[in-house]
């Protein structure tokens, strides 16, 4: 599951979580991350779900493929959610 970095108001930048998983969760994340006592700053804000994560020919993550998307989808109106990406805020 790839991340990245994208432009927060009031940080700065934020870490972004590029997943698959449906089921992915930043609260589970933050569980874990706690067990293993990690700090809050190496934690996702965002988690967004994709139906695939774009590839090159050879099968690996295009990552300047998946920097668009996410920044992309960072720019796009928060009221109407995205038909590709559904963003999960970590509220």
């Amino acid at each position: 599951m790839p991340s990245w970095l994208t432009p927060d108001e009031t940080r700065g930048e934020q870490l972004v979580l590029a997943t698959t998983e449906s089921e992915a969760d930043i609260t589970h994340l933050r569980t874990a991350a706690e067990l293993r006592r990690m700090p809050a700053i190496a934690l996702p804000r965002r988690i967004i779900v994709m139906p695939h994560l774009p590839q090159l020919g050879s099968g690996k993550v295009d990552y300047p493929a998946l920097r668009r998307a996410i920044e992309e989808e960072s720019m796009a109106p928060r009221e109407h959610p995205a038909t590709a990406l559904e963003d999960r805020r970590s509220g």
